[in-house]
């Protein structure tokens, strides 16, 4: 049998397959329809490779991005392709690109940071960047050409910059480096997650770092190297400039906390030191909660929470650096753990930019590091990132300060001081602030952050602009529906409407992915209190609709849907796609809707505990935050089927939450060997409990 029937297809692959198939049921976006033909192999695509773009006879690339080639009264430029139009909202929003220019060129590369994304196209890095030079006499004659494209990694930067080549750039600056985890992970073979597999198993996570690390700083080096052999060698100076993350504000998920398979024994020790610094922090006792924070990491050096926990204490005791470092292992823990999560800029990703870059002739801005310069009383936050890594005005302002200082003082041979460059006087209007809050309030819900974040940006984006309120409306409209968004009239009216030129339009971006919708109760209800006097009539319109289309009644409901199971996208999706529920941390968190009149809920669920069975250890089930324990249910490595009830005096009108408590009790490390992320991650994640089904239904 060959090699390629042996071959099975990631497990990742499936949400795209189930995308494919309703687009295709329904006659639904061809330009979409197209992209996921080619991201599932079933059309040619053409590839991100370090290859170069293919020459015409004129001596110019054929495409530069989703710009192709045009000859017209004897002139050649670049033009949007139209069969290239389900992309552009990825590129800059321009039309054309001239081959030759009047004035002096600066080429910007790079990725969704550089994009400006959140407030692009109406404002966005290239825009700033322009005006910051074309402000100034020695550089007035400056045009920044826009080539930067959204979720781009090395390879893709790699054929963008051979093309642009073509563009006759006098600088070119590439704003990246959050993006390349998975082009690393696209690099690995098969033996490669073997040999992590096997390197878990005699080290620990800590194979894991070490593996990434190497395969991480060779990977950066040889695109250092391309930039060198591809511009500078040729005359044209490049620049780097090394995004920041928001350390204060961004925290890591629930799936990104999953504990890292540990010895049952460790595994209890530590989770026994959480919960004593979770309480010490609920008790404002500073110093035990510094303490267990410490204990935390000393046990589970792997798991970013024991990190933020100490960064936390830090900053109550004013000792911003520490806090600094902390964070940064935090973000970078998360990176190494073998999984998937939100782009960053990992602090090995720097050093060895910064170590190399200048032997190449690479000049350098460090964003990391001119921050923390910037405001030592304080680690990088809200102030300059909407969220993980895109930055605010405030950040984009910054950043662009900077860039604009390499490339005057290279265009000039003059070392000029940062304090002779300043902002421009370039500023998004109130509804391009608001619109960015929204998108970002969108964005930070769907990536498992708190509630004080969504109400943060949802508070401001009202505040900048009360016509965001639309939009914000109808989002809350469709986000409360069963049916798929991409079928609720609202969220044509967005589209249609024109309220979101921003965040990819709303074409995709707002979209909840078929079969794995959310019902988004703390984003909605973060919408709802943004709307000051007006936030009555909205709850209750919401409360109603919330009621109709998914409130417990006299029918099952089935609790392992997305709408009940899942609170963002960070965590496992109930059923479909899983076959099973799999607890991967050691409680589960359920929500339901009650009507206003209840007696009585009861539940049915098939659930084990697939690791060894202890006696007197049991299941636990508790409701809305109660601390009494609603129901118990003895653990057992079989399958087995349990009911319980709750009265409707312990009950609401409105959003309900059962927690479920699972013991600390796993399978041995599995002797499987791992082909490809997924597998590596269910190899190194032990599963605490699965539930089969479950369910509730009204009783009077």
């Amino acid at each position: 049998m060959t090699e390629e029937m042996n071959y099975r297809p990631s497990e990742l692959l499936k949400p795209l397959a189930e995308e494919l198939s309703g687009i295709l049921s329904t006659n639904g976006d061809p330009g979409r329809r197209n992209d996921l033909l080619g991201r599932l192999g079933w059309v040619e695509r053409k590839k991100e490779s370090s290859t170069a773009p293919e020459i015409s006879a004129t001596g110019l690339p054929d495409r530069i991005g989703i710009w192709k080639k045009v000859s017209e009264n004897g002139q050649n430029f670049y033009r949007r392709d139209i069969a290239e139009q389900y992309q552009w909202l990825y590129w800059a929003d321009v039309q054309c690109i001239y081959s030759v220019g009047i004035k002096r060129r600066v080429l910007l590369l790079g990725e969704s940071v550089a994009r400006g994304y959140f407030y692009d196209p109406l404002y966005n890095v290239s825009k700033e960047l322009e005006a910051i030079l074309t402000s100034r006499e020695d550089t007035a004659d400056i045009e920044v050409i826009d080539l930067a494209r959204t979720s781009v990694g090395i390879f893709g930067l790699n054929e963008i910059m051979e093309a642009g080549i073509a563009l006759e750039p006098d600088i070119v600056v590439i704003f990246a480096g959050n993006n390349w985890g998975p082009d690393l992970q696209r690099i690995f073979r098969r033996d490669d997650w073997e040999n992590m597999g096997e390197g878990f198993r005699k080290e620990g996570p800590a194979a894991f770092k070490s593996y990434f690390e190497d395969k991480f700083a060779r990977l950066v080096h040889e695109f250092l190297e391309k930039i060198r052999t591809t511009l500078v060698d040729k005359g044209i100076p490049a620049i780097f400039v090394i995004p920041e993350f928001n350390l204060r504000d961004w925290k890591s998920n629930d799936q990104e906390q999953e504990p890292l398979w540990l010895p049952v024994e460790t595994m209890e020790k530590w989770l026994a030191v959480k919960a004593t610094a979770e309480a010490a922090r609920s008790r404002n006792d500073i110093e035990n909660f510094g303490s267990a924070a410490k204990s935390m990491v000393d046990i589970n050096p792997a798991n970013p929470l024991g990190y933020e926990f100490l960064a936390d204490f830090y900053i109550l005791k004013g000792q911003y650096a520490e806090a600094r470092l902390a964070l940064e292992l935090a973000r970078d823990m998360v990176l190494y753990s073998g999984g998937m999560t939100t782009p960053r800029c990992s602090k090995l990703i720097r050093e060895v930019i910064l170590k190399e870059a200048p032997g190449a002739g690479i000049r350098v801005v460090d964003l990391p590091g001119i921050f923390a310069v910037e405001y030592p009383a304080r680690v990088s936050d809200k102030s300059l990132f909407l969220d993980y890594c895109h930055l605010t005005v405030e950040g984009i302002k910054l950043a662009m300060r900077h860039t604009a200082r390499a490339i005057t003082t290279i265009l000039t041979g003059k070392e000029v001081p940062a304090t002779k460059i300043r902002a421009s006087n370039l500023y998004p209007d109130g509804e391009t602030l608001a619109g960015a809050h929204f998108g970002a309030a969108i964005h930070n819900a769907h990536h498992g952050q708190s509630r004080e974040t969504l109400h943060y940006h949802c508070k401001k984006a009202v505040e900048h602009s009360s016509k965001i309120k639309i939009p914000m409306t109808e989002f809350a409209d469709f986000a409360s529906r069963r049916a798929s968004s991409n079928f609720c009239r609202t969220f044509a009216e967005i589209v249609v409407g024109g309220y979101l030129r921003q965040y990819e339009g709303g074409l995709s971006a707002l979209l909840h992915p078929p079969n794995r919708k959310l019902l988004d109760i703390d984003l909605v209800d973060a919408i709802v209190e943004s709307f000051g006097e007006e936030r009555n009539v909205i709850g209750d319109k919401i409360a109603r609709l919330r009621a109709g289309e998914h409130g417990i009644g006299n029918e099952p409901l089935d609790l392992l849907e997305s709408f009940y199971c899942a609170d963002h996208y960070g965590m496992s999706p109930g059923k479909p796609p899983a076959v099973l529920f799999s607890a991967r941390t050691t409680e589960s968190n359920f929500s339901f809707i009650v009507p206003e009149k209840i007696d009585w809920v009861d539940f049915t669920i098939s659930c084990r505990t697939p690791g060894q069975q202890k006696p007197g250890q049991s299941i636990r089930i508790y409701t809305n935050g109660e601390k009494d324990t609603l129901t118990e249910i003895p653990m057992s490595r079989d399958w087995s089927s349990w009911s319980f009830s709750l009265s409707g005096d312990r009950l609401k009108a409105g959003t309900n939450r059962l927690s479920i408590h699972w013991p600390c009790s796993f399978r041995p490390l599995a002797t499987a060997k791992p082909i490809d992320h997924y597998s590596l991650r269910k190899l190194v994640c032990p599963i605490f409990g699965e539930i089969f089904s479950f369910q509730a239904v009204a009783r009077k």
